[in-house]
């Protein structure tokens, strides 16, 4: 079993795509949301510290769970996720009745793949159990990786980022300190 233990400054092949994506993935120690950006300036790169307004919102579409990001002023991102694809997922804890997942932040500059920053931050109880429940169901239902990507594209193509956001009922928020 592969856990996630990067460190800033340092560069991980894989995420060297030149390609902007944000991939989210649960594992059973924990949420992990890399934020992969093509040289990513030094106003993006200031978003994403621990100062700044963060927050996570959740829909879910045809078996297809997004999680959306907002950090401080930039833009709304979007990761799909089902953990089907989860390689470090074999059992998912309840979190106790104060405390949520932990979810740590990797911002990346996909240019070379070096890590950035990192951030973590303790979901809320409510969101957390949200997505526990979201996350069994997924689980429950028959997986076909052709069909995931088949409907993902679909998806996408249907719908914008914004109108996922503007649909999400489920959010969890951190403001400005």
């Amino acid at each position: 079993m592969e856990l996630f233990n990067y460190n800033v400054g340092e560069r991980i092949p894989k995420f060297a795509t030149s390609d902007d994506r944000v991939i989210f993935d649960l594992t059973d120690g924990g949420a992990y949301l890399f934020v992969c950006m093509n040289k990513p300036s030094q106003k993006e790169a200031d978003s994403f510290k621990s100062d700044n307004p963060f927050e996570i919102r959740m829909i879910k579409l045809h078996n297809v769970l997004f999680l959306l990001f907002k950090f401080g002023p930039l833009k709304w991102m979007d990761a799909p996720y089902n953990p089907h694809l989860s390689l470090n997922l074999t059992s998912l804890q309840t979190p106790e009745e104060t405390q949520g997942y932990a979810l740590t932040i990797y911002l990346i500059d996909s240019a070379i793949g070096e890590i950035q920053s990192m951030r973590f931050v303790g979901l809320g109880h409510d969101f957390s159990m949200k997505i526990k429940s979201e996350v069994e169901d997924c689980l429950k239902m028959p997986f076909s990786k052709a069909i995931y990507d088949d409907t993902l594209e679909k998806l996408f193509t249907s719908y914008t980022t914004k109108q996922l956001v503007s649909m999400s009922t489920e959010s969890f928020k951190i403001k400005q300190k």
